[in-house]
Order: structure tokens, then sequence, then C-alpha cells
């Protein structure tokens, strides 16, 4: 008599198939993760071309109330920097973000300064801003663009002291947070992208 069995199922085979699900339930997680991160920087890229714009539209205005709403702009500009590096965990947003928080806040605290330590303080803060942007583009050519961008109209600041007027000064720090709010938004773009091939 002749005896049939049946086949033994693998023992990995329900292993592979729970495997599967977390690794699916994982991406699903990170891909949920990476929308809100791209709503955020979003949120940030459009606030900061709103402030950029404001810079820009101040610059008829004159005196201590000039370099007081200019100051404004950066400082918030920088506290929503500094806010994003903990959203992206990137060191450069640091670094970006306390530099204008540290121009703001010595624009604001001196509004009545004169028109050359205005400039100083523009100066660096676009050329440092610019510099950090460089170096911590991961070959993004946008960034790579607005750090080039930076660089230049901190020169040109810098080496206008004296010269500059504060109208000036102020449409080209307006003008850099304007491409500040096009590089965040292209960030988000692009993590909204990475969402789709995600799902």
């Amino acid at each position: 008599m002749t005896i049939q069995t049946q086949p033994t199922r693998p023992a990995n085979r329900q292993v592979n198939v729970e495997e599967e699900i977390n690794r699916a339930n994982e991406m699903q997680r990170q891909a949920a993760t990476l929308k809100r991160v791209s709503s955020m920087l979003l949120a940030v890229g459009i606030i900061e071309m709103l402030f950029g714009l404001t810079a820009v539209g101040i610059s008829s205005v004159v005196g201590p109330v000039f370099v007081a709403l200019v100051g404004a702009a950066v400082l918030v500009t920088g506290v929503i920097e500094f806010a994003s590096a903990f959203i992206r965990n990137n060191p450069a947003r640091y670094i970006w973000g306390g530099i204008g928080m540290a121009a703001g806040i010595l624009l604001i605290a001196e509004p009545t300064i004169g028109l050359v330590a205005m400039g100083v303080i523009a100066g660096i803060y676009l050329f440092v801003n610019g510099v950090v942007k460089l170096f911590g583009t991961m070959g993004k050519p946008w960034i790579i663009t607005g750090g080039v961008a930076g660089i230049i109209m901190g020169i040109i600041i810098l080496l206008s002291l004296g010269v500059v007027s504060a109208p000036l000064i102020g449409i080209l720090v307006g003008i850099n947070l304007i491409i500040d709010g096009i590089v965040t938004t292209n960030m988000s773009n692009e993590l909204s992208q990475t969402v789709t091939m995600i799902r």
C-alpha cells in the first residue's frame, strides 16, 4: 500500500511574505513623511519669496524704518530656514538660518546704523549665505545658481561701501530672499516627485 504525502510548504515562504508586507508598510510611512516635509518646504519657499518681494517693495522707504524692515525680513527668513533644518536634518541649512537670524537681529537692534555698517552686515550675510549654499549643494543646479548669485551680490555690496545706496542694498537682499524661496520650492518639488515614485 502506497502512502501519499502532501507536499510541505517551504518554511521560509511565510517569513518572506511577512517581510514584503513590512517593507511595503515602511515605504508607505516614508512616503507619508516625505509628503509632509515637501508641503512644509513649499510653505517655507513661498514665505521666503514673499519676504523677498517685501524687501524689494520697501526700498523706497528711507531711514531707520527701512533698516528695521529689512532686518525683520532677514530675521524671519533665518528663523524659517533654521526650523526647516530640523525637517531636512541638513547642517548647511542650520548655518544658513543662523546667519540670517544674526544679520536680522543686528539690523533690528541698531536701525540707526550708518550706511557703511548696514552694507557690511548685508554684504557678509549675502556672501556667507552664498558660500554655504555652494558647498551644501549636493550637485543641485538651482542651489549652485543661488549660491553664486549670493556671493556675487555680497561682493558687489562689500566692494561698493560708501557708494552703494540703502535702497540698492534692500533690493539685493530681497532678490536673494526670492532666490532662496525658489531654491526651497524646487527642493519641495523634488521630494514630491520622490513620493510619487515610492507610491
